[in-house]
């Protein structure tokens, strides 16, 4: 049995003879990954810029690091602030021979990318600023909402479309929680975030792909939402802070989980 037979049994409940493992540092997965890069063109005004204006810092420790610089503190800059194009094609000149590697090892594909949704709208406009002005102004955020989840709709549409169904899923990531509870309630994140969610993971299965979501913290109320958007799997590395038993019972047989072979407390 293959890689990609292994997980898709395994996210899809059917028993595979094992568990699918994913431990890169070793060398071992039978996940691969394909991305688009950035445009050609794109030339960062400052250090640590990304495509959408957002200014990364890292420690002297390497690191993903966090954003520093918010382009859109001031939301009524929205309708002049650039985003990125994902028709542009020179984005994906790499993508075929990635891609390519992984179906010749034989492997599940998993087209990624980072900040679905809420932490491209917080790393824009600022996290406080954000949850903020969900109350505050409303109409402001769902414009902003509305922007992100267009441009990954058609990143999810421009890839599906160069490379049919030669992906199996899409991993997209959002983070949640703290280690108490999540920043909002499952009321306002069904009423505000779900039907963007639900449109961007619906372009992802129009194209035969699962769905796969990252989310660190205590984020118990929001799998519910997740199943409903129609999220396959949810990768929690956190299981001791959600509770292994109270996660079972709640969600046990609706949706799969990805997790640690060692945890974060």
């Amino acid at each position: 049995m293959t890689s990609k037979e292994i997980v898709k049994k395994a996210i899809h409940h059917e028993r595979p003879p094992r568990l699918p493992v994913c431990m890169n540092a070793l060398g071992i997965s039978d996940k691969g990954g394909v991305s688009p890069g950035a445009a050609a063109g794109f030339t960062p005004a400052a250090d640590g810029e990304d495509e959408w204006g957002c200014v990364w810092k890292q420690t002297e420790i390497p690191n993903l690091g966090q954003v520093v610089g918010h382009p859109l503190e001031d939301i009524s800059k929205l309708d002049s602030h650039p985003v990125p194009d994902y028709t542009d094609e020179s984005r994906y000149v790499n993508v075929e021979k990635n891609l390519r590697k992984s179906e010749e090892e034989g492997k599940y594909v998993l087209g990624a990318f980072f900040m679905v949704l809420f932490e491209r709208m917080h790393m824009l406009h600022g996290f406080e600023n954000t949850l903020v002005d969900i109350y505050a102004d409303r109409p402001a955020m769902e414009a902003l909402a509305d922007r992100v989840a267009d441009v990954h709709v058609t990143l999810v549409r421009e890839m599906t479309k160069r490379f049919p169904g030669r992906l199996d899923g899409w991993l997209v990531t959002d983070d949640w929680g703290t280690q108490q509870n999540s920043f909002i309630s499952y009321d306002l994140w069904m009423d505000f975030f779900y039907p963007r969610y639900k449109r961007i993971f619906d372009a992802m299965h129009d194209a035969g792909c699962d769905v796969w979501v990252h989310s660190c913290g205590k984020v118990n109320n929001i799998i519910e939402g997740y199943i409903q958007a129609g999220v396959t799997v949810c990768n929690l590395l956190q299981p001791r802070v959600l509770g292994i038993e109270e996660i079972g019972e709640k969600y046990g047989g609706r949706i799969a989980f990805e997790t640690g072979a060692d945890v974060q407390v």
